[in-house]
């Protein structure tokens, strides 16, 4: 009986650790799985920010370099240089995304609301 009894708790020792080692892995596996998922959704907020923060610069900088210039060649400046920054970082922006994002960037310096703000800019003749 003792044998029997011996080999019994072996195996239910044996049962447990295959039972325990299954659940770790599943465990494992799916905290390796939101990981990705969540390092992955953090590369594309750094590169939405990089993107934004670099339009605003560009439209800065334009405005500095176009000052007194008519406000159709203050974009196409704008756009030249966007389209170069996102082939650049392999960033596919479609002509709509870029005028959007020009747009608002304009608009954001004429509301203060860009970080490195410097006053109005006007890219539409007023």
């Amino acid at each position: 009986m003792d044998i029997i009894a011996t080999q019994m708790t072996e195996l239910a020792v044996q049962i447990l650790g295959i039972v325990i080692a299954a659940v770790v892995s599943a465990f494992v596996g799916k905290m390796a799985q939101a990981y990705v998922k969540w390092r992955n959704a953090l590369k594309g907020d750094v590169k939405d920010t990089m993107l934004i923060n670099a339009v605003d610069r560009i439209v800065m900088a334009v405005e500095q370099a176009f000052t007194g210039k008519p406000g159709e060649d203050k974009f196409k400046a704008a756009e030249g240089l966007l389209k170069d920054y996102a082939e650049k970082f392999n960033l596919p922006l479609s002509e709509n995304e870029i005028r959007t994002l020009i747009e608002s960037a304009v608009y954001g310096i004429k509301q203060g609301l860009n970080q490195a703000s410097v006053g109005v800019i006007g890219f539409k003749d007023e």
